[in-house]
């Protein structure tokens, strides 16, 4: 049976939360072990969470065997990319992961780890493309997420490709955890543009 995206997707997520369940934290201190595993510490307490273990469902992803692009299919994480940011105000931790690497290219994602009183929840940061986003679960994919960091609530992810281009994302507070893609600062141009995503309908 072939499972559609989405719903294999939802059967991931819900395998994946049911893996660990730390206490809600504010503030925590975070490692990294071999650029896969999170380890986050507070309180005295432990946990280490594997991001080859997170799912999404990326929209026009690359797939490096058949040198192609697939209007969507479900991934998980590879490795980390950048060092986590957390929120001071929220204890929300960000993370860079690359999902796809082909040369010199890759396709990656920013998870956000959401502290609830029994475990954390993980969010999809959604950047946008020229077609809407379906769902929750999915988003297109950044560059090589280069740095975050969290300003007043605002979470800031610079991105750039081994052309050059080099971006500063910005979301901003919502109802969702993942924040709402807010806009896009380009820093540098490269062969292939600035960085920042082609939507539909934009100016």
């Amino acid at each position: 049976m072939v499972l559609k995206p989405v719903y294999a997707l939802s059967l991931l997520a819900a395998v994946w939360w049911g893996t660990f369940a730390p206490a809600a934290i504010a503030n925590p201190r975070v490692t990294i072990q071999n650029r896969t595993q999170l380890t986050i510490t507070q309180g005295g307490q432990t946990h280490t969470l594997n991001v080859r273990d997170w799912p999404i469902n990326l929209l026009d992803a690359t797939d490096c065997a058949n040198y192609a692009t697939l209007p969507q299919r479900v991934v998980t994480g590879r490795m980390i990319s950048a060092e986590p940011a957390i929120d001071p105000q929220s204890g929300q931790i960000a993370i860079g992961v690359i999902l796809t690497e082909c040369a010199d290219v890759q396709q990656s994602a920013v998870f956000i780890l959401d502290p609830q009183p029994d475990g954390y929840i993980a969010y999809r940061a959604p950047l946008p493309g020229p077609r809407p986003l379906p769902d929750a679960f999915s988003s297109y994919g950044f560059s090589s997420v280069l740095g975050l960091q969290y300003w007043d609530g605002n979470l800031l992810v610079r991105h750039g490709s081994a052309d050059g281009s080099e971006a500063m994302i910005i979301f901003t507070r919502g109802e969702s955890p993942a924040g709402i893609y807010a806009g896009c600062v380009q820093l540098q141009a490269g062969e292939g543009g600035g960085g920042c995503p082609q939507i539909s309908g934009a100016d």
